[in-house]
């Protein structure tokens, strides 16, 4: 004998499948609007509870998704479960759209999805589809679940007793649409819940819900508090709000009322009941609207409004993606809330957000080359002031060897644009001179005479020079004692001023990139000048690392001098004409460190934001910079590459990278993948 029942059943009623259409209008396109009502009676035939669904509008295929508790207060050998299907209509009443039962045993296959056929309520009509449940039993236990039936149940019953005026009146608010129905109050719940989701806490004006009652029979509803009326679907009212607005964004604003707008056109024009424009669709589609007008229409392309944007689709995609609410597309039209949705995520990422992406990323770059520009200024000031003093010793009244370095450094077209040498050439132009950029030559004794430039030109300097021991002897070197007649020395002071010269070609090529950048950053970092300013990024990297370790290597030169003057007790400015600049070696060498450590991170940062960026290709500009920077840059690597003693390699451009700023144009793209799904 089976055990009998106690406790409770909990009863899921799922979703209804294929349900016969009983909804007519004028135009044909009307769909039931359906809800489930069941009822539960024990073996004695008593009713234990009767509940009903909230109404899914216009739906042949609902999803209630609801749970309901039925108490079973005294052991019954089975409990026998009546469900039906209806369709409810304008003011109330309704239509049955088949029925079913069910007899809960406890030997029961109870917590499993359970499908059955709808069959006529009386014989000859007409019904179809099916309807899911499933049923959980929880014996000994009193569960209540879902108060919101409860509420509809005693709310129902206020009704069902109204006096018939009264009723009355209330079919005619719902007729109108004045008031929300059980499922526009559950969607707009959910709307309000994901506004304040993605806005802070904040409530928009357009969900505002007023909660009244009928007087007397205290019949309990809620309605929309912002009215729409016909003048919202006419887009010169709200572009009349928007002529004082001049952001970026008008356009794009224009674009996304305009489509939100045939979509109201077209469901009126469907034959919508009155109070159409105040249900939960149409006032999301009010809220949007409301926001292009007054908020995007005004912005401009900086961060903030980026991250306004970006907050604005992600709240459209919780949307989109947010079960039921509209998550079921209507069967009648080719404008629906989903096309809306997605066509202002479209406009709003691919559009407007990827021209901020743009704006930014310019700034972005010519912040980052103005960095760099900056921090290679003050590196090249710090080593002039380091090679001016680390083995110095003057010689009054006389141009020494240590000076004609100095000179041509000074009068060097590259670095004079950073050492700021533009006054001394108008003095020289006041007075005549009409040239200040003579090639200083290194006496070598019996060898004759050789330009400086010479000895500064890295590919050719050598280490194994037979002339470096003469370049600096003698009284007259203009450096320390220390200092004079070695190879070595010589050869390490020599490269750090080549070195120096290099830097100041390194100096011209950003410049030319920082102006670019400034014009149209985008070719640059993101265009076909990508590669080589990957190869000039790298050999830059190599020039700053090249100068460090040279500098530092001077600079334990100058530490061994200082040591052994110490030992000689000869560590004084009377004793030593080169102390007085020693004192200055160390900071000046620790200047350099620091600026070498900035210019290495800003060439980390480019490199990296360049590799980053390459989808936005087809935001080129500046091509006459950029072909002026192209030719810089590749003559500058190649160099490099000759001072540092490596095969320079002609940089490519890589064939993805070509085909990443294939598609001029967003929709197009679109159309290609929707052309290829519809295939």
């Amino acid at each position: 004998m089976a055990e009998p029942l106690t406790g409770t059943l909990i009863v899921s009623v799922l979703r209804g499948r294929d349900l016969l259409n009983k909804d007519f209008s004028i135009t044909g396109k009307d769909v039931s609007d359906p809800f489930c009502k069941f009822q539960a009676i024990n073996k004695d035939g008593k009713q234990l509870c009767k509940w009903s669904t909230k109404v899914i509008d216009n739906n042949l295929n609902p999803v209630w998704n609801e749970q309901f508790s039925v108490p079973i207060d005294e052991p019954t050998a089975s409990v026998l479960l009546k469900f039906e299907v209806l369709d409810e209509d304008l003011g109330g009443s309704t239509d049955s759209l088949g029925i079913f039962e069910v007899e809960v045993k406890s030997s029961h296959r109870f917590d499993q999805e359970e499908t059955h056929t709808l069959l006529p309520p009386k014989k000859g009509e007409k019904v179809k589809g099916d309807a899911t449940i499933n049923i959980s039993y929880r014996k000994g236990e009193k569960v209540k679940v879902n108060a919101e039936a409860e509420k509809r149940a005693a709310n129902k019953s206020i009704f069902k007793n109204m006096p018939d005026e009264a009723k009355n009146s209330m079919k005619e608010l719902r007729m109108k649409k004045d008031v929300l129905t059980e499922c526009e109050e559950a969607k707009m719940a959910l709307l309000i819940g994901a506004y304040k989701q993605y806005h802070n806490g904040a409530e928009s004006p357009c969900f505002a819900i007023i909660h009244d009652t009928i007087p007397i029979v205290g019949y309990k509803y809620q309605k929309p508090s912002y009215q729409v009326d016909e003048k919202s679907l006419v887009k010169d009212t709200w572009f009349r709000t928007m002529t004082s607005s001049d952001g970026a964004f008008k356009v794009a604003s224009q674009r996304i009322i305009e489509d939100i707008i045939a979509f109201q056109l077209d469901k009126k024009n469907r034959g919508m009941r009155d109070g159409y424009l105040n249900d939960p669709e149409s006032l999301f589609c009010e809220e949007i609207k409301k926001w292009a007008a007054d908020i995007l229409s005004t912005f401009e392309k900086t961060k903030t409004a980026r991250d306004k944007i970006t907050e604005r689709i992600q709240y459209l995609e919780y949307c989109l993606l947010l079960p039921n609410l509209f998550d079921k597309p209507s069967q009648l039209s080719e404008h629906t809330i989903q096309r809306v949705m997605v066509n202002t995520r479209r406009i709003l990422k691919y559009q407007v957000l990827a021209e901020i992406e743009k704006e930014l990323a310019t700034e972005d770059a010519g912040r980052a080359f103005e960095d760099l520009r900056k921090h290679c200024v003050k590196l090249i000031y710090n080593a002039y002031q380091f090679l001016a003093h680390v083995f110095r010793a003057e010689v009054e009244g006389q141009v020494t060897a240590a000076d004609k370095l100095l000179k041509t450094l000074e009068e060097d077209p590259q670095l004079s644009k950073v050492m700021g040498d533009e006054l001394t050439k108008v003095m020289d132009s006041i007075h005549g001179v009409k040239s200040r950029n003579e090639k200083y030559t290194f006496d070598l004794g019996q060898r004759g005479l050789k330009s400086v430039l010479d000895f500064l030109d890295l590919p050719k300097l050598s280490e194994n020079d037979p002339n470096l021991p003469n370049i600096f002897s003698g009284p007259l070197s203009g450096l320390e004692e220390f200092f004079r007649g070695n190879s070595f020395i010589t050869f390490k002071y020599l490269k750090a001023h080549a070195l120096l010269l290099e830097l100041g070609r390194l100096f011209v090529v950003i410049e030319k990139a920082a102006n670019c950048a400034k014009q149209g950053g985008t070719l640059l970092v993101y265009g076909v000048a990508n590669a080589q300013l990957n190869a000039l990024l790298d050999s830059t990297k190599a020039m700053i690392q090249a100068i460090r370790d040279e500098f530092t290597a001077v600079c334990k030169i100058a530490e061994c001098a200082f040591e052994k003057l110490v030992y000689e007790n000869k560590a004084t400015v009377e004793r030593s004409k080169w102390m007085g600049h020693f004192q200055h070696v160390f900071p000046a060498s620790n200047m350099i460190n620091e600026s070498v450590k900035e210019v290495l991170r800003d060439v980390a940062d480019i490199k990296a934001t360049a590799n980053a960026m390459t989808l936005y290709e087809r935001f080129q500009k500046a091509q006459n910079d950029t072909a002026d920077f192209l030719s810089s840059a590749e003559g500058f690597s190649q160099r490099t590459a000759a001072v540092l003693g490596q095969e320079y390699k002609k940089p490519e451009i890589k064939e993805d990278d070509l085909k990443k700023g294939s598609i001029d144009n967003t929709e197009a793209l679109f159309a290609q993948i929707n052309q290829s799904v519809n295939k």
